[in-house]
């Protein structure tokens, strides 16, 4: 290691605990800044890296990480080391002990918590003035040196504060539980994000000479810029909403493919592979009716199709039409809503509307019950639990339906990690096939030619909580049946 960065772990040691923020490009992790005391250090990951990263660990200086999502090659089971303290404040979050700790502990009148979000919000702006959404290297580099500075100090005072806290009470230990409980999920993403995408170029370049519509055109596009050596990323933020569900931070964003060319263009990087979608059937709703138990749930035993299943219990035939206008019903049944966004919807009348919603409190009214009395725990207590163990930080003003709303879509996103995890461990003793990216309930597998029959046991994998899972294949993402 060079004698720069031997000083620079004896300036950690020296004014420890220190604040480690990794810093991904776009084309994946660049470097890391570090700031020891009023000092600020940047260390690329070159060849020197990784014996940079092991001394420093093994100096017992105390470390606080800025932002966990980033974080690939660091391990995450050191009592010196508290994770993503980024997220210990801020709008969404799905850690509410954590919240309720630091709220309890910083008022919003403390200065130093004060002068990083007046900051904070200085440095957003100003790099929106550059026009830019992803703060990468020269944008950073942009920022007037005073306010960056600033910036760094400030936030880093918080961070002092916060980790000395949480390093000596015993809110310490259910902090960590929280976190550790998403760590295996996040450390399985960081995997998938190094997989990649496989792009079929000359596809891309193909479509976008024959002026596609302009959503595809946009997709298209972007993929072509971002494609380096046939492959693009997606990077995720794991804690980008409190319910847990995933969002897209940089990269291709997977979440927003129109259907059509663009999805034609993702194909499998193995000759004769085949792209693989495992798709959750309406596991919001599935969450639900789980938690509601007794009745409700035997009459869902079996159904591979949640919404006709449910169409069954006002139509004696169930054809597409009549299970989609039951869809639109659904949601307005469970979450709340008015008739009449029903009958906009489907084309029905009022009264078809009312009786259809007749024959499901007949059936179903239990689920209505469990919403109200989810609504009454949940302001009592200040948040809702799911049968994980997440607690999801309700608002006071917040609707029974958007309070089921928070509880189902939390607990489907605790289903889906669970299910991706146990997949993504499994492919990884010894098999050729890739996860590639997971977009809303879909799980989206590169699969090898060999290994075909393997896909039973993913789907079974991702079905024994009781879950219904579709599977399509094809040899590229849009083309699959």
């Amino acid at each position: 290691m060079s004698a720069n960065y031997s000083h620079i772990i004896d300036e950690c040691i020296k004014y420890g605990p220190i604040v480690v923020d990794p810093a991904r490009g776009r084309d994946g992790l660049w470097g890391t800044s570090i700031v020891a005391g009023d000092k600020y250090f940047f260390i690329p990951q070159n060849s020197e890296w990784e014996d940079f990263r092991d001394k420093l660990l093994k100096s017992a200086v105390g470390i606080a990480v800025w932002d966990l999502r980033r974080i690939s090659d660091w391990p995450l089971t050191s009592e010196r080391i508290i994770w993503d303290v980024k997220s210990l404040w801020g709008g969404e979050m799905n850690l509410p002990a954590t919240i309720r700790f630091i709220q309890n502990t910083f008022s919003t009148r403390h200065p130093v918590f004060e002068r990083y979000l007046d900051l904070d919000q200085k440095v957003v702006a100003h790099t929106r003035a550059l026009k830019t959404t992803h703060i990468d290297l020269p944008t950073v580099m942009a920022i007037p040196t005073p306010l960056l500075t600033d910036w760094i100090k400030s936030r880093t005072a918080v961070v002092y504060d916060i980790y000395k806290m949480l390093m000596t009470t015993l809110t310490t230990v259910a902090v960590r539980d929280e976190y550790r409980s998403r760590w295996p999920f996040i450390l399985q993403l960081r995997k998938m994000e190094k997989n990649g995408i496989a792009i079929d170029l000359a596809f891309v370049e193909e479509q976008l000479n024959g002026d596609p519509e302009p959503a595809t055109g946009k997709a298209l596009r972007s993929l072509q810029g971002l494609c380096r050596d046939g492959y693009v990323t997606t990077l995720i933020n794991p804690m980008g909403a409190k319910t847990g569900r995933i969002r897209h931070e940089g990269g291709f964003n997977t979440l927003g493919i129109p259907h059509g060319p663009a999805r034609n263009a993702i194909k499998s990087r193995w000759d004769g592979g085949l792209i693989y979608t495992f798709d959750f059937n309406a596991i919001d709703y599935r969450c639900i009716v789980k938690s509601v138990g007794g009745e409700v749930a035997k009459l869902y035993e079996g159904s591979q199709d949640f919404h006709e299943r449910t169409a069954s219990f006002v139509f004696k035939e169930v054809n597409t039409a009549r299970r989609t206008a039951i869809k639109y019903l659904s949601y307005i049944y469970i979450y709340g809503g008015s008739d009449e966004t029903v009958v906009a919807k489907t084309g029905w009348t009022i009264e078809q509307v009312r009786s259809a919603i007749t024959a499901l409190d007949k059936r179903i009214m239990p689920i209505k019950e469990f919403r109200e009395k989810l609504w009454m725990t949940g302001h009592e207590k200040g948040f809702i639990q799911i049968p994980g163990g997440r607690e999801v930080l309700i608002g006071s003003d917040d609707s029974p339906g958007k309070v089921v709303g928070l509880f189902a879509q939390s607990y489907s996103s605790w289903v889906f990690e669970q299910a991706f995890t146990k997949v993504s461990e499994f492919l990884n003793v010894g098999l050729h096939s890739l996860i590639v990216f997971a977009v809303h309930d879909e799980l989206v597998i590169d699969v090898h030619p060999d290994e075909f029959d393997r896909m039973n046991e993913v789907l079974n994998l991702m079905q024994n909580d009781g879950s219904v899972v579709k599977v399509k294949k094809g040899p590229t993402y849009g083309e699959q049946s």
